[in-house]
Parts: structure tokens; sequence; C-alpha cells
């Protein structure tokens, strides 16, 4: 090999390197001097659990509009302040032309030349908090609520814009000249919610509830900011914060309150000195009496801005490009280039992983968002271990695949705080960390066993990639993967029976769930049998494989949605569709190997020439 192509693995680790340092870099300093890093990092406590305002901000910001942050309009002071008078009274108090600053801005609207600027979620948390605390608050001219159903936006008289799309503020469906929207939800609420198979009554409602964020923020009812006051051998994460109301009411004199509040009156006059050296004041006495929750809030801020698994998603594409190329020309070096840049990924991917787990103080999976992220973190790893034997960039390609599907999936699953505490009965990091990993492994395992044998079936039926030894040693790998599923699937299923008699008083109660867990175990056992009786040779076990991944996605996620049973998470809408798409798609290749061997190019005679 030559020496370019020696080095150029080493030349794409360097450059994966250089864009995760890229990512990791701190935001520029803003022009107006306010130390929003400073007060993103300040710890509140939301749903019993302590967390820097930046990832409340985030989890809210994202339940309105589905992103992390939002576009706001930029009014000058005279129209900001006639648009603060219209929300307050309606155009009947207006004079003549305060109506006629008001018809200029909405043409400048409708012609998409009104000024905006990108607003983060941090700030946008701010702009929240200090609502009553500026004469015309810049909150209201938000774009945060993401209206996309075409029945509610015509129910609303609304239409997106070119400039904002389908984000909108609350004056466009909440004000003195559009009732309609407030009176439809009263009649909802008489009617003790909306109908079940009513769209745009549900529509209406999830609308109102995610309106509801406004008045939360304008009375500081959220999120809890003031720590309780401190007493000997007390654990002030563990004990009940208070919002900035209850805090000043029940001591008038009490000093982080009164210090929270001069960093909102500072932010709401403008004052970036006052504003810093307010929030100086707070993080100092927090730091001196409790550094170590300081210490953590500023560690998830910095998970937060760096996003890891965005990271890990980029670079998995990166890999997933190295690996195919690499059967078209110049093998060894982009295969090897693929290999190297697979296992930075996983470095990355294992340190978020842990850095989880710090924060959390849970084991790595608690939920069906973690659970994701780890099972990606396993297929990914065992694949690219596998590439050490197949070396022909398969395990490269597995790993990228499975490991940035798992990732995509755990976003689509994020709606809410993804560290929040577990329900009482997971409260154990025992079990979390035997019966839980055991099984989520089992997972794992099985998923790699299936995209392997779908491997098996796309290079055998295209390609000439399983000529010779190389198919041979591909269903070797395929066994030895389902031998490693068989068993920690059934370890798994016993420790969680054990969990579930010292939970439950039952070692077995033919939950969904636990059905679930015994099906997988059942059909990595039909695998292995099938092949030690003869039953089934190299595509069998591939076929076979491919169905496990039915088998473990209901498990995984199918038992879950049926909303019955001690496991179950709930349906969440549009799931059980994507389930159902992912099914169709492993029963159709399943067919395609059925295909007789014949049209198969692997398995076709070589002509010689």
């Amino acid at each position: 090999m030559k020496a370019s192509g020696k080095l150029f693995p080493l030349f794409v680790v360097c450059l994966g390197i250089l864009w995760l340092v890229v990512a990791g870099l701190p935001p520029r300093p803003r022009e107006d001097g306010l130390n929003l890093e400073g007060f993103a990092a300040l710890p509140v406590q939301e749903n019993g659990r302590l967390m820097p305002i930046d990832t409340f901000a985030r989890t809210k910001l994202f339940l309105v509009s589905h992103r992390q942050a939002v576009k706001m309009e930029v009014l000058t002071e005279q129209e900001r302040i006639v648009t603060d008078k219209w929300r307050q009274d309606g155009k009947a108090e207006l004079s003549k032309k305060e109506l006629e600053i008001l018809k200029d801005l909405k043409d400048k609207r409708t012609a998409g030349t009104i000024p905006a600027r990108a607003v983060s979620a941090t700030e946008w948390a701010l702009l929240g908090l200090s609502q009553l605390l500026t004469p015309a608050s810049p909150f209201n001219d938000i774009r945060m609520f993401r209206i996309d159903s075409d029945e509610l936006l015509q129910f609303l008289e609304l239409k997106p814009s070119a400039q904002f799309g389908l984000y909108f503020k609350l004056d466009d469906f909440v004000s003195h000249d559009n009732p309609k929207f407030l009176d439809q939800v009263k009649q909802i609420r008489d009617a003790n919610g909306p109908q079940k198979d009513d769209l745009l009554e549900n529509k209406i409602f999830e609308l109102y509830q995610k309106a509801t964020v406004v008045p939360q923020f304008r009375e500081l009812k959220v999120p809890f900011m003031v720590p309780p006051p401190v007493q000997k051998d007390m654990d002030v994460a563990e004990e009940k914060w208070l919002s900035l109301p209850s805090a000043l009411q029940l001591q008038k004199n009490n000093e982080p309150a009164n210090a929270l509040l001069g960093v909102l009156t500072a932010f709401a006059s403008g004052n970036a000195a006052e504003f810093n050296k307010e929030l100086d004041r707070y993080t100092s006495r927090l730091t001196a009496q409790h550094p170590e929750i300081l210490k953590k809030t500023q560690m998830e801020v910095f998970f937060n801005r760096f996003a890891p698994y965005y990271q890990c998603s980029v670079l998995f594409v990166a890999v997933l490009l190295l690996a195919v190329l690499s059967w078209i020309g110049w093998s060894k070096p982009l295969r090897n280039a693929a290999w190297s840049l697979g296992l930075l990924t996983m470095v990355i991917y294992t340190w978020a992983l842990v850095l989880r787990i710090i924060i959390s103080g849970y084991a790595p999976v608690t939920n069906l968002y973690s659970s994701a992220i780890f099972i990606g973190w396993g297929c990914a790893l065992l694949c690219l271990m596998l590439e050490l034997f197949l070396r022909n960039g398969i395990g490269s390609a597995v790993a990228a695949i499975t490991g940035g599907m798992a990732l995509i999936v755990a976003h689509n699953l994020l709606d809410g705080d993804s560290m929040g505490k577990i329900v009482a009965v997971l409260e154990s990091n025992f079990w979390l960390s035997t019966h839980v990993i055991c099984i989520t492994f089992g997972y794992t395992a099985t998923f790699v066993a299936g995209f392997l044998g779908i491997v098996y079936v796309f290079a055998g039926r295209f390609t000439d990639g399983l000529r010779g030894e190389n198919g041979r040693m591909l269903s070797k790998v395929i066994y030895g993967v389902v031998c490693f599923a068989m068993f920690l699937s059934f370890v798994g299923t016993v420790l969680g029976g054990i969990w579930a008699d010292q939970s439950w008083g039952r070692f077995w109660g033919w939950d969904p769930k636990e059905n679930g867990a015994l099906l997988i175990v059942i059909w990595n056992a039909i695998i292995l049998h099938a092949r030690w009786a003869g039953m089934v040779k190299s595509r069998g076990i591939a076929l076979l494989a491919i169905g496990g991944n039915v088998v473990t996605a209901w498990s995984w996620f199918g038992t879950n949605f049926l909303g019955v049973g001690l496991h179950s998470y709930g349906f969440m809408k549009g799931a059980m569709i994507w389930l159902g798409i992912f099914v169709a798609t492993q029963i159709a290749i399943i067919l395609i190997g059925m295909i007789s061997t014949t049209s198969w190019r692997s398995f076709r005679p070589e002509t010689r020439v």
C-alpha cells in the first residue's frame, strides 16, 4: 500500500476530531454583553429533578415549537408600545395614528419585510420570565407556536408566511379581534375534553395546552428557581424548591430570591452590566453552599450545546459513505478509514452515555428514549468488533446504519426531559444495571443479526459479494451473533422475572412486555434449533434472523403502545405507523430472500472468458 493509502485513515480521523472541536467551542459573546451562558447554567427544579434552566427552556420550547431555537420579530419601540396596547385593550382604544402604525406593521408582515432575529431557548425563557417587569415585553413577538394542521390553520384563518413558515405568535390566534379560538376552547372544556374522533377539536386543545406556557412564565409559576433554606445534613437536590413569587411571599429578605429578581429586572431594563453583576452574586452564593449542583448543571449545559448524539449521527453518515466507497475501489484505505472514523464516533458515543449517567444518576436505560440510545451504541460497537474479523467494510457499514437509525428513532421519541426522574418501581440502579442492560443487549444482538441477514440477502441477490469464503464467513457471524442474542435475552428475561417478583410479588404475569421478551428467546431458539437440525443453511439462517427484527421491534415498541400492562409507556402518535412500515420492509426483504438462489448473482456459475 502506498504512503497516501496508509495516511488516509489518519487524515479522516483528524478531520473528524476537528469537526468535534469546532462543535464544542463556546458560543461567541453577545454584542450587548449579557452573560446568557452563565444564566443558562442556573439550577431549577422541574418534575422533581434539578436541571439547568437551559434544559428546562429547551424542553418547554421543543414541546411548543418542535425546535430549540425560534425567531422573533424585531419591532421599533413605538411599534411595540402600540402592539402591547392593542393586546390589552383592543383596537377600540387606539388612536387614529396608532391604528395606522398597526396597519403598517400588518402590511410588513404580509410582505415578509419585518426584521427578525434568532432566539435561543435560554433567551426565550429569560424573555418569558421578565414579561411583567417591562412595559412592552418582546416575548409576545416570538414566533414560537408551530401549527402544521391544515384544518386548524383554516379554522384560525391563518396562512403560512414566506418569512416564518408555519410558526406563529400568540396574537395570531388569541386576540381581541379573533375570539374564535378561546370560544372553541371553552366549549371543549365544558364538554370535558375533545372528542377522540374529532381531529380539529384535538388540534385546538393541543394548541391551547401549548399556549398555557405563556401565562405560566408571566406569573413566574415555573420553573422552581429558588433553593430551600439550607439545613444541616440536608440534600438540597431532593428538597422541594420554590417559585420566585412563593419564595418572596414566604420571606421578603430571601437573598437568593432577591438576587434572581435583580437578574430579571436588570434584563428587562436592558442593563447588561447590572444583569451580569446580579448573576455573579447569585452564582457565587450558590457555589459556596452547593458547589456540586452548579458543577453538574454546567456540565449539562455543555452536553446540550455540544449535542453529542447529533455529532455521532453526522459521523455515522461519513462512516457509511466511506464503507460503501470501499466496495467500488481503493478498498483498503477507505475501509480502514471507515473503521477508524467509526471508532472515533464510538468514543464520543460512549462519552455521551457516561455523561448522561453522571448527570441523571441512573443506569443508561430508564425509558424508551434512552433504550434507543443504548441499543444504537451496542449495535454499532458490536458491528465494529465484527469488522475486525470480516475486513470487508460490511461491519462498519452496518454499524453506521444501526447506530444512525437508533439515534434518529431516539430523536423522534423525545417528548420532554430525556433525563427526567423515573417511576418509583424503576428506582433501582442494581436492576437497571443488570436486567435492563442485559435484555437491551439481547435486543441489540438480535437486531445486529437481523441487519447482517439483510446484508446477506442484498449482497447475495444483487452482487458477487457472497462468493467463496465471504458468504461462509458472513453466515458464521450471523450464527454467532444469534447465539449471543439467545444467551443475553434468556438471562435478561429471567432477571426481569426476579425483579418483578420483588416489585409486584409475582415472577411472571403474562404481561405484554413479558410475552414480548419471551418471544425473542423463543425466536432465537427456533433459529438455533433449525440450524442444528439441518432444516436451514446459510440463507435460511439469514432470513430467520431478519424475522428477529420484527419480533424484537414488537417487544421493544409494539407492546408499549397497547396501553395495557405494567410495562406500558402509552401510545405515541404516529409511532405505530412507523412500526408497521418497519415490519412491512422486513417482510418484503424476507420475500426477496426466498426467491430461488438460481437468480442470485452470488450463486450463479462464474463465466470464464
